[in-house]
């Protein structure tokens, strides 16, 4: 797998974040396109089109992207077809500590399911997903934009009940294999990680993206990602989660 490129930015206030989005909509499909999405779609009925915003660069707390589309995205890989201009999805990472009863930090992880995009099998650091554009009249975000698309995420993917606040953006991972440029945010529950637990509904049962979660002590997280299969942007983050 290709090594992830990571931009550490220590821990930037959400509200010092903006993305700023290029004018207009996303590229027409082309018909290699069309075809292959609907080969892929065949492959995994749960495919399906819907908005995105490509990554195009980050400069001085300003992200820029640009609309365009999951299908695009979704053809790009293995390179089958060839998409111009390429697809980057921005997303968001999350890095979700809690401390246990005796007051170690540990951080969440999720096996993906073999019915994802790309990675599936392999363990990340978690949740996280794609950025949802706003409406064509809006042209920037901001951080807690980006807090609310993770909250959404958590909602989502992990069935863990909790209404955190905002936390700093630690980093921006760039995964080339994956076509994904994610921002990491950390969130911090105020809840023991046993109680966590003991309330979450289970991955397999809540959702379909994960086949399983896990709290890892932080201090432990570089025996865990050297002794696992876990995507390259997770093995990128290891140096920051151990530091937590």
């Amino acid at each position: 797998m290709t090594p992830t490129r990571l931009i550490e930015l220590g821990e930037i206030a959400p509200t010092s974040i903006r993305v700023i989005i290029e004018s207009g909509g996303p590229p027409e499909p082309t018909p290699a396109i069309e075809q292959r999405w609907e080969a892929m779609r065949k492959q995994n009925p749960r495919l399906f089109n819907a908005p995105v915003l490509s990554f195009e660069g980050f400069n001085a707390g300003v992200i820029v992207a640009r609309r365009d589309s999951y299908q695009r995205l979704a053809v790009q890989a293995g390179a089958r077809v060839p998409v111009e201009p390429a697809v980057m999805q921005l997303s968001v990472t999350g890095l979700i500590t809690a401390r246990d009863t005796e007051g170690t930090r540990h951080v969440l992880v999720g096996r993906r399911s073999h019915a994802t995009r790309i990675y599936g099998g392999l363990w990340e650091l978690g949740p996280s997903g794609g950025i949802d554009p706003p409406p064509l009249s809006q042209t920037s975000l901001d951080g807690l934009d980006v807090f609310r698309q993770l909250v959404v995420e958590m909602r989502e993917e992990t069935g863990i009940p909790a209404d955190p606040d905002p936390g700093p953006i630690l980093a921006i991972t760039v995964d080339d294999e994956a076509t994904s440029a994610d921002l990491v945010m950390r969130i911090d529950l105020a809840r023991p990680v046993e109680e966590i637990i003991a309330h979450s509904e289970s991955a397999r049962s809540f959702g379909w993206e994960y086949e399983t979660t896990r709290w890892i002590p932080c201090r432990d997280f570089g025996r865990f990602e050297a002794a696992s299969a876990c995507i390259p942007p997770t093995t990128a983050l290891t140096p920051i989660v151990e530091r937590l």
